[in-house]
């Protein structure tokens, strides 16, 4: 009877922990690809400094950085695919005023993408994040806002906004 019952135990173990972790390791995949995407814009543009990130989930299980940043005196939005692992530049236009006055995103003193959803999954009853968004705010503040789509999430969304230098959790909303 023993070596049945930890027969039994030991296959949920093994069924249910597979389980458990996929979403911790969506979270380091979305991880690995802000760091790939972040090192090749940095390479490209050794003087650029990068204002703010979208990290995105999408639908055929590849993962999408949109990086908004400045090199010089232009402004540049670049995406970076994970199924090709190149950079593209989307737009390049002249830095305003209000730009130049944005904060410049220093990773070493923020939370990481995984901490902010670490954070999030704990705030909500969802257990799919399908966005972050790491943006500096007008106060100065910088924030991480994790987005849990509907159809990802048997129809309820929620979104999770975290100070990225505090870990603090700003607001929660959920449907």
């Amino acid at each position: 009877m023993k070596k049945t019952l930890l027969g039994i135990v030991s296959t949920l173990g093994l069924l249910c922990s597979p389980i458990a972790s996929i979403k911790a390791q969506d979270a380091s995949e979305a991880q690995k690809v802000l760091d790939e995407a972040t090192e090749l814009f940095q390479k490209e543009f050794s003087n650029g400094e990068i204002h703010q990130v979208d990290v995105d989930f999408e639908k055929d299980s590849t993962y999408t950085v949109s990086i908004e940043a400045y090199a010089g005196d232009k402004s540049y939005e670049i995406d970076y695919r994970s199924q090709d692992g190149k950079l593209e530049e989307v737009d390049r236009e002249e830095e305003t005023a209000d730009q130049k006055d944005e904060e410049v995103l220093d990773f070493e003193k923020l939370i990481s993408l995984e901490e902010a959803n670490e954070l999030a999954l704990a705030e909500v009853d969802l257990t799919a994040p399908t966005s972050w968004t790491l943006d500096s705010e007008d106060d100065g503040a910088i924030e991480w806002e994790i987005e849990f789509d509907e159809e990802e999430n048997q129809n309820k969304e929620a979104s999770v906004t975290i100070d990225a230098a505090s870990s603090d959790i700003l607001e929660v909303e959920q449907d």
